[in-house]
């Protein structure tokens, strides 16, 4: 009986093990569906806004007291590896392990700095072609990158194509 229990154990840890495996083999390509717009606002009443469109575009705005900085980028990435309930890994197994309730996606993102405009007299991001890697987890009504917070709002798709327009 001992054995047939060890025999068990074996077999399920080797199942386990594949699974992660496998899991971490499966990947897709990213890709914005829909429009939709997101803020914050942090300590200063600065607002942040992030602007998602379905050309794998994203618009970051910031706005304060008059003076706005809008850069495009154009974004790239793959899913984060999602084992089951609200486990991602967002790094190397095991340590990589994060929890997200209610994450409807998950995604590793490249975002390309493409163009850049406003009023600013000195830009708060880096020149046009850089890269920077950012983890994007979206929720039903908010949405994270790396660590900051944005929480949905309603724009009318109309104002987010008037706003990409600036940048053609």
């Amino acid at each position: 009986m001992k054995d047939t229990l060890i025999k068990i154990g074996y077999i399920f840890l080797g199942c386990i093990i594949v699974f992660i495996g496998f899991k971490g083999c499966l990947k897709t390509v990213m890709r914005f569906d829909t429009y939709a717009v997101y803020e914050n606002r942090d300590s200063n009443n600065q607002i942040n806004r992030v602007f998602i469109i379905p050309t794998n575009e994203i618009v970051f705005s910031k706005n304060f007291e008059g003076n706005f900085e809008l850069v495009l980028f154009h974004a790239r990435g793959e899913n984060i590896t999602h084992y089951f309930g609200s486990f991602y890994n967002v790094g190397t197994f095991p340590f990589g392990i994060r929890s997200y309730p209610d994450a409807k996606e998950a995604w590793d993102v490249e975002l390309e700095l493409k163009d850049k405009f406003g009023n600013v007299s000195e830009s708060t991001f880096d020149e046009i072609g850089e890269d920077y890697r950012v983890k994007l987890i979206l929720f039903p009504n908010s949405i994270t990158i790396d660590n900051d917070n944005y929480n949905k709002i309603d724009f009318s798709t109309e104002e987010v194509k008037k706003l990409r327009k600036i940048f053609k």
